[in-house]
């Protein structure tokens, strides 16, 4: 079972990775960027207000992080006159505001659950984000066509959606063009708007098909129990950390395992199982006075796992499962629930060593708990790092996905 794992907290300035641990194991936190701890996540948080509000942060602080990551939200891009992504990285759902003008309109979008997104509101917690911001100081001259964007990288929610312009600086009246495609979507809406400043056009309507977190059973007894955002752990390998083997694992009787370095002791730790040089797999057995502290407090004791665990354990003894395990919070999920995420639902799942290489079906399984795991959140056990890498690249940590009980396709 694992000890701790990464919290990704969407900030601009900082980010944090928090502990999770077993069933009555400390909460640790790390803060100590350790040899081992997977690299940070940055997922900037958008520019707020236009380029001559005082508010507007502008484009997001990215940073550094690990290769093929998703960065979040690139904020304001001004008007790029680009036509829309089409392929397998195109977004589910994409509406676009086109005009124009030297005025400045602004797109308005009320998604499912009612909530609005537009520049000042930039992300929904259903995925949906305000991508482009097509009128920037001087960038709307009027000889080619302006953009904004709201788009849902994922499934987008079933139910209705409204959307409208607002004319920003009130000058003049514009016409404008509002495309929805994705989602089994396609429409375009022709209107306009007066030239009285924060004038609001006609609202335009339309449906996506498909399941809604609306709290209600649905016709075959599924259930959603809320909008959950997820991040990865898997199995520390003794084979990736070079150094002296100076660090000595101990049992809960504090006798010794084996000694490995300390980088994955330390790795170890965070994850809470390790797969030793010998092919053996130690896993979290309780906190101890004995051996090295780990990198964010207290100290660990294992124990060496037999052959129905391997991949390590997790709590009531159940086996971890990569592609299939969750770490919950036990209050909101029972240990051994199955839930079902559309999202994951039909995505292919890349061949990284011997894990693999299939469609998956949405379907996972309680298993683990985690001190970090607090409400609508999960940890995804990936079985390998470069497992983990790889599914950064496909749903990136902390994104938002609906999660379902009673699927009858998971039982």
């Amino acid at each position: 079972m694992k000890t701790l794992h990464r919290f990704l907290a969407i900030s601009i300035l900082a980010f944090l990775s928090s502990a999770s641990t077993c069933d009555d194991g400390p909460d640790f936190v790390d803060s100590s960027g350790a040899s081992g701890v997977p690299g940070s996540h940055q997922t900037g948080a958008p520019g707020t207000g236009k380029a001559d509000d005082p508010t507007n942060t502008g484009q997001n602080t990215t940073g550094q992080q690990e290769p093929g990551t998703n960065t979040g939200n690139t904020g304001n891009t001004g008007n790029t006159g680009e036509e829309p992504q089409t392929g397998a990285n195109a977004p589910a759902l994409t509406i676009r505001l086109e005009w124009t003008h030297t005025i400045d309109l602004d797109l308005h979008v009320k998604n499912a659950s009612g909530e609005e997104i537009y520049y000042r509101n930039r992300e929904s917690t259903d995925g949906g984000k305000f991508t482009k911001d097509g009128c920037l100081a001087t960038r709307c001259d009027g000889t080619e066509a302006a953009i904004e964007e709201v788009q849902w990288q994922r499934r987008a929610p079933g139910g209705t959606y409204e959307v409208w312009a607002v004319n920003y600086d009130g000058e003049e009246a514009v016409n404008f063009k509002i495309t929805i495609e994705g989602s089994g979507v396609s429409e375009t809406f022709q209107g306009s708007v007066s030239g009285a400043e924060g004038a609001r056009s006609d609202v335009f309507a339309f449906q996506v098909e498909g399941r809604n977190c609306d709290g209600q059973p649905s016709a075959d007894g599924s259930e959603c129990i809320g909008r959950y955002r997820g991040t990865y752990y898997y199995v520390s390998n003794e084979a990736d950390y070079s150094g002296a083997d100076n660090t000595t694992l101990f049992d809960a009787q504090c006798r010794p395992l084996t000694s490995v370095p300390a980088s994955f002791s330390d790795s170890a730790c965070i994850e809470g199982t390790g797969r030793l040089d010998d092919g053996r797999i130690v896993n979290y057995a309780s906190t101890c006075s004995c051996g090295r502290p780990c990198p964010t407090g207290g100290t660990v004791c294992w124990s060496v796992l037999g052959d129905r665990y391997p991949w390590g354990k997790g709590t009531q003894n159940l086996p971890l499962e990569p592609l299939r395990s969750w770490a919950v919070d036990r209050s909101n999920i029972a240990i051994g629930t199955n839930v079902y995420v559309p999202d994951w639902d039909g995505v292919q799942i890349p061949r990284v060593g011997e894990l693999g290489g299939f469609t998956h079906d949405g379907c996972f399984k309680a298993v683990d708990v985690g001190g970090a795991i607090n409400g609508q959140r999960f940890d995804f056990f990936t079985g390998t790092p470069e497992m983990w890498r790889a599914l950064e690249r496909v749903i990136p940590s902390m994104t938002p996905v609906e999660v379902y009980v009673n699927e009858p396709k998971c039982n």
